[in-house]
């Protein structure tokens, strides 16, 4: 049974959370069969990460990672920690109404590069600039990388190109951005008592 497979990991060290990849897996986030899951990484206050917009895969439908699907899951448990992967890639309009809506809901930057050479940090910048116009912070943005398809170093170095352009915007900061690398992910942690005391 999955629920009793995810709560035997979550209970051994280093286990802070589950992953799903509906896109890889064909099924859709707010798919009821899954709700046992949800409800108990609720009550022990574990988050869920979500691949979340599209692989850009031929063969894969990404119509599974639709980031409206998180709407559903987060209505439905309005108290548990859900991350969407990815930020929605390229949804980015979605992503920033989610965040806005819903205090449960958080997502992470990760392999939201272009691949226009030496521009790549712009799609960085779209992402972050409409999650702030929309919900007025990007406090709810996490650092991710994609390991190992995108290594940190990497991430890390296009994420500080962005910070040499923020005379192209009216609109972020320097503070957004390196709150972006060093502290919302810490403080979402903190939060959600990862790493801390075991939760069972």
């Amino acid at each position: 049974h999955a629920l009793d497979i995810m709560k035997k990991y979550l209970e051994k060290p280093g286990f802070q959370g589950l992953k799903l990849h509906p896109n890889i897996q064909c099924f859709y986030p707010d798919d009821r069969r899954l709700y046992p899951l949800y409800e108990w990484l609720e009550a022990h206050q574990y988050p869920v990460l979500f691949h979340t917009g599209g692989i850009g895969l031929s063969g894969i439908k990404d119509g599974y990672g639709a980031p409206e699907r998180i709407d559903n899951v987060a209505c439905d448990f309005p108290k548990l920690p859900v991350i969407m992967g990815h930020a929605g890639r390229i949804h980015y309009e979605t992503t920033a109404m989610l965040l806005r809506k819903h205090k449960n809901v958080y997502a992470d930057i990760s392999t939201n590069f272009g691949r226009l050479a030496g521009r790549e940090w712009l799609q960085l910048k779209k992402l972050l600039e409409m999650v702030k116009l929309w919900s007025g912070t990007t406090e709810k943005l996490l650092f991710g990388s994609d390991h190992p398809f995108y290594m940190q170093d990497t991430t890390v170095f296009l994420t500080r190109q962005l910070a040499e352009h923020l005379t192209d915007s009216d609109i972020l900061t320097p503070e957004d951005i390196e709150h972006l690398l060093n502290q919302n992910t810490e403080r979402f942690c903190e939060i959600y008592r990862l790493f801390a005391s075991p939760k069972h």
